[in-house]
């Protein structure tokens, strides 16, 4: 479960074309204040995972969707799951909407939520994350945005520590 959640955390971070500081230091806080990631290296999976999405550009991230849809996923890691994608994405204090279409993507893809549990449970959750799509289901959801995202090589260089006290 702590890969597929820190796989979260790197797809919400990346599904948007741009890998910006504030994402890469939500991730980081994640592994250093709680026991998200405890047995993971997280450093070694985000290098791994963006030269694999270099390499593989959107397929990397339908291939994420298809591990998370295959997956047995309780209630309890369904809103964990949710929570990690809504916080990284709003680590930039910017949302666009390939953002909201992406965690749109992930919550078909999880046990169903009744919106006001979502609000309820999620932090920092907003409107524009449980309002239906203009999309008409899911299927159409899923296309459009696989079909109109454009990602980049991402630069690795943004995920190299700086320390200021070095």
């Amino acid at each position: 479960m702590q890969e597929l959640l820190l796989k979260t955390a790197f797809a919400c971070m990346a599904c948007d074309g741009e890998i910006v500081q504030p994402e890469v230091d939500r991730i980081r806080a994640y592994a250093a204040h709680n026991d998200r990631f405890a047995s993971l290296d997280v450093e070694a999976c985000l290098n791994q995972w963006v030269a694999e999405i270099n390499q593989r550009g959107v397929r990397f991230l339908r291939d994420y969707i298809m591990t998370l849809r295959n997956s047995q996923i309780d209630e309890r890691q369904a809103l964990d799951i949710l929570q990690v994608a809504v916080d990284v994405e709003l680590a930039d204090e910017r949302v666009d909407y390939f953002e909201i279409r992406f965690f749109k993507i992930i919550r078909e893809n999880l046990p169903a939520f009744d919106d006001e549990v979502l609000k309820r449970e999620i932090k920092g959750i907003t409107h524009h994350f449980t309002d239906k799509d203009v999309k008409r289901d899911y299927l159409a959801l899923f296309n459009s945005y696989f079909k109109n995202i454009n990602l980049p090589n991402f630069d690795v260089t943004i995920l190299q520590r700086i320390d200021a006290e070095a």
